[in-house]
C-alpha cells in the first residue's frame, strides 16, 4: 500500500474517533468537546482514506526531583482491514521524529504489543499499579484543617500542591497547560460522578480529586484520580477528608506511591494491588534527557557506547558526566560500556539498575571498573519508578478505555 504520514486532515476528528473507537473496541459517540486536538494527532493515509493514527500528549515526567520534557503516546491504531500490513513501526518512526523536532526529550507509553515498541527503541520502565484500600484504615489524625469543595476550572491553580509530591517520586507527570486542560477535561466530562475536595493546614494546600464506581457492598467506590499535597500534615489531612465518605463508600482505589498511601493510611498492610500495568521510555533526545534529569550532587564520569538504529543522533559514544548533580553528555570519548538505548532507559528511571542490566548481559565492557558500575547504580537509585495517572480514560465501569 502507499502510506502517507502527517497531520490529521481537516474534517477527520470523528473519523479519527471511530478508528481508535475501532482499534480498542468501544462504541462511545463522538463527541467534539472531548475530541484530541488535531494538532496531537499523528495520522496515516491510504489516498484519502484514514488508516492509522497515533496520540502524542505533550508532558514530561519527573526523574531525581526535576521536571523532564517528553510527550505521552497514546491510542496508536491501524484500521482492521490494514493490519498486518506494516504499518505501525513507520508511523511510529515518524512519531518519533515529530517528538524530536518538538524538542522533547522522552517519550512514554503504555504497550498493547511490547514487541512493536520495543523494536523503535522503547523499553520497559515502571509501573502503575492499582491499589484498593478499606475506607476504614484511611488515617484520622487531629489536624485542624480547612476542608472546601473547588471546581474542576481551578484545578491549576493546585499546581504547587501536585508538584510537591511529584518531584519527591520518580514517573510522575511533569504537567504543562497541555495537560492540565487535559486533567479538567477529563473532569468536567467524567462518565461518573467526580468529588473534587481542597484541604488546607497552616500555609499548605492539597486536593484530591475522586471518581464514584460501582460497588457490590456499598453504595459506591471512589477512585483517586488525582492527587497534591504541600506537606505531610496536608497529607494526613486528606486522608480524613476522604474517610468523610465513609458511610455510603466502603473501597477506595488508589495508584498512588507507597509512600504516598503510607501517609493516608495507618494499615498498609490490608492494601490489595489489583492491577499492574507496565509503561515504556524511549529516548528521544539522550542528551537533553542527561541534562534535565536530576542527579545525586556526586561529581564522576562514566564512558558509554549507546547504540539506537531510530535516532543517528543517539548513536555513538559519549561520556557521562555529572558535576556536583548536574548532569551532560558529551559525545566522544573511549566507549568503554556499551548498552543500548533500550536497556539505558530502564536505568535512567530506575527500573533496573546497572548491575542488574551487567548481570543480564544488556550492560557490557571488557575494561570498565567495579567502580565505574557502582557509579551508575548510585546515579539512578532512588525511588521506584510509578506512575500514578495513565494516558488513558477511565469508564463507567472503571476499566481503563483510550482518550476518543
Amino acid at each position: 500500500m502507499s502510506l502517507s504520514l502527517g497531520p490529521l486532515r481537516e474534517g477527520d476528528l470523528e473519523a479519527n474517533h471511530h478508528l481508535v473507537g475501532t482499534s480498542f473496541g468501544s462504541a462511545r459517540a463522538f463527541d467534539p468537546e472531548r475530541a484530541v486536538p488535531p494538532d496531537q494527532v499523528l495520522a496515516g493515509y491510504e489516498g484519502s482514506e484514514l488508516v492509522a493514527t497515533a496520540t502524542l500528549i505533550p508532558g514530561g515526567q519527573w526523574f531525581g526531583g526535576c521536571p523532564v520534557d517528553g510527550v505521552a503516546v497514546s491510542a496508536v491504531g491501524v484500521a482492521p482491514h490494514h493490519r498486518g500490513e506494516g504499518i505501525s513501526k513507520p508511523l511510529m518512526v515518524e512519531a518519533l521524529r515529530l517528538m524530536h523536532e518538538r524538542g522533547a526529550a522522552i517519550s512514554t507509553l503504555f504497550p498493547t504489543t511490547a514487541s512493536l515498541y520495543r523494536s523503535v527503541g522503547y523499553e520497559m520502565a515502571g509501573d502503575y499499579v492499582r491499589r484498593r484500600i478499606p475506607i476504614t484504615d484511611l488515617a484520622k489524625p487531629k489536624i485542624e484543617a480547612d476542608v472546601e469543595s473547588f471546581a474542576a476550572a481551578d484545578l491549576q491553580s493546585l499546581a504547587p500542591a501536585y508538584d510537591a509530591l511529584a518531584r519527591l517520586s520518580s514517573g510522575s507527570v511533569a504537567r504543562g497547560e497541555h495537560w492540565w486542560e487535559r486533567r479538567r477535561g477529563r473532569t468536567m466530562h467524567a462518565d461518573v460522578r467526580v468529588f473534587l475536595v481542597k484541604v488546607q493546614v497552616a500555609e499548605g494546600i492539597g486536593y484530591v480529586v475522586m471518581g464514584a464506581q460501582p460497588s457490590a457492598d456499598s453504595f459506591m467506590d471512589l477512585r483517586i484520580d488525582d492527587l497534591g499535597a504541600q506537606d505531610g500534615a496536608v497529607l494526613r489531612a486528606l486522608g480524613t477528608a476522604i474517610t468523610r465518605f465513609g458511610t455510603v463508600t466502603g473501597t477506595v482505589t488508589a495508584f498512588q506511591p507507597p509512600w504516598v498511601l503510607e501517609a493516608l493510611t495507618d494499615h498498609g498492610q490490608r492494601w490489595k494491588a489489583t492491577e499492574s500495568i507496565p509503561w515504556m521510555l524511549r529516548f528521544v533526545d539522550l542528551a537533553k534527557a542527561i541534562e534535565l534529569r536530576g542527579w545525586p550532587p556526586i561529581t564522576a564520569t562514566v564512558a558509554l557506547r549507546v547504540s539506537d538504529s531510530t535516532l543517528s543522533h543517539n548513536d555513538g559514544s559519549f561520556e557521562l558526566q555529572v558535576v556536583d548533580g548536574q548532569g551532560t553528555l558529551v559525545p566522544g570519548g573511549p566507549g568503554t560500556w556499551q548498552v543500548d538505548i533500550r536497556s539505558l532507559a530502564s536505568w535512567f528511571t530506575g527500573w533496573r539498575s546497572a548491575s542488574q542490566l551487567a548481570s543480564l548481559g544488556l550492560l557490557t565492557s571488557e575494561s570498565g571498573t567495579a567502580y565505574e558500575l557502582s557509579v551508575l547504580d548510585t546515579l539512578a537509585a532512588g525511588p521506584p519508578p510509578l506512575i500514578p495517572e495513565s494516558t488513558l480514560s477511565v469508564g463507567p465501569s472503571g476499566r481503563e478505555t483510550p482518550p476518543f
